[in-house]
């Protein structure tokens, strides 16, 4: 692509139920965004970033759910080399 070349964005246009705009124009009014613009991106920014912080929690508590796993069969692995060494000495 030549640096002359614009790459148009798609606009896209969505619908909104009456409670959620609302929300929006308090958010911009208040003057904690500048426009609609900006509060609905801050906002889905927000909501991405939350998700992905969700499935980090999730894949951590799996790869504890694995470590703990791990150490149950270590321990029993454990013991039973004990029980094969005590045997084997008798």
């Amino acid at each position: 692509m030549s640096p002359n070349t614009r790459v148009r964005k798609k606009q896209m246009s969505i619908k909104l139920p009456p409670d959620i705009e609302q929300k929006i124009r308090d958010a911009v009014e208040s003057g904690e965004f500048t426009n609609t613009t900006d509060a609905i991106t801050g906002m889905l920014r927000l909501y991405f970033q939350n998700n992905d912080v969700a499935k980090l929690q999730a894949e951590i508590i799996s790869l504890r759910n694995d470590v703990e796993l791990l150490k149950m069969r270590s321990e029993y692995f454990e013991k039973k080399l004990c029980e094969v060494t005590v045997n084997t000495k008798r």
